[in-house]
């Protein structure tokens, strides 16, 4: 399951550079803008990591996973219908924090079930975000291809039922992650 969460995740983070350059095309705005806004994106999703990393440490809560995944599910699936740039730009940011607090989250969750095997479970755990990930940018290409900027609301439908699947099986997990550490 964290693996899934994972590629849950990492398939709206994959969606995000097809997302901009979608929106900022349509708006015939300067390319400029989608290097800002992918930057916006890499800075919340990547570089501010281990700050969510050390708060996980100290006051991780197994419900952070499925809330950071709905944040990121939400905000990456509006961001397609935009037509403000800076509604836009608060859909990255909000998603790139949701996908920011899910990856310390998840790798924690990920090295305490692995036990004595933890280079086999990060490995499971990456599966599932590179799959997650690849994924993306063919599925939303195909929305925005086929219904315009409301194909994007479609993603709202696996994304919801992922995060409950997630909170489903989490508080499970939870408790077996505890035992063992």
């Amino acid at each position: 399951i964290v693996s899934f969460a994972h590629g849950a995740s990492d398939f709206y983070s994959g969606i995000v550079p097809l997302v901009i350059f979608y929106d900022v095309s349509r708006a015939g705005l300067p390319p400029w803008y989608q290097g800002a806004l992918a930057f916006a994106w890499y800075l919340t999703s990547s570089i501010v990591q281990p700050i969510f990393g050390a708060y996980g440490d100290r006051r991780g809560r197994w419900w952070f996973l499925p809330a950071s995944v709905g944040l990121t599910v939400i905000a990456v699936s509006l961001a397609g219908t935009t037509t403000s740039l800076a509604v836009l730009a608060a859909c990255i940011v909000a998603g790139g924090l949701g996908s920011a607090v899910m990856h310390p989250e998840a790798g924690r969750y990920t090295a305490m079930l692995g036990g004595s095997r933890r280079a086999s479970a990060i490995s499971i755990y990456q599966i599932g975000g590179q799959v997650g990930y690849g994924l993306g940018p063919a599925v939303i290409g195909l929305l925005l291809g086929a219904y315009g900027p409301r194909g994007s609301l479609l993603l709202l439908i696996p994304g919801f039922a992922a995060v409950i699947a997630i909170l489903v099986f989490m508080r499970g997990i939870d408790g077996t992650a505890r035992s063992m550490h």
